[in-house]
């Protein structure tokens, strides 16, 4: 698959372009006569999180709904190789009831109270 191409190469550049504006903020500090240590702390600060900021560019990008769609069906396809049999009695039953159900319906077996005539 490409997405798995494309995503650690944007990953770094996001990453190499956040420690990058780190870097520039913390030297304007340095300039103006803060510490070295002070002035990183004082840029991260304003910065903000770069969990936060990461998170929101990715969604920016357009490819937070595919990753996403990607990741669930890939732990959809692990729980269900790890419970095999809960997987293969459950589908069953799905199948099965789904099918019970809409001939009783057909039947007006649906269970419900009978509505009045008007």
């Amino acid at each position: 698959m490409i997405w798995r191409l494309i995503k650690p190469r944007r990953d770094d550049d996001l990453e190499e372009e956040i420690q990058a504006h780190l870097a520039i903020e913390a030297d304007q500090r340095v300039a103006d006569g803060e510490s070295a240590a002070d002035a990183e702390l004082a840029a991260r600060r304003v910065f903000g999180n770069v969990g936060i900021v990461k998170e929101v560019t990715r969604e920016m990008w357009g490819w937070n709904s595919l990753d996403t769609l990607i990741q669930d069906l890939l732990y959809a396809g692990r729980m269900m190789r790890k419970n095999i049999v809960f997987t293969r009695d459950r589908g069953g039953d799905a199948r099965t009831g789904d099918r019970r159900e809409y001939r009783g319906l057909q039947r007006g077996e649906c269970g419900a109270a009978e509505s009045p005539a008007l």
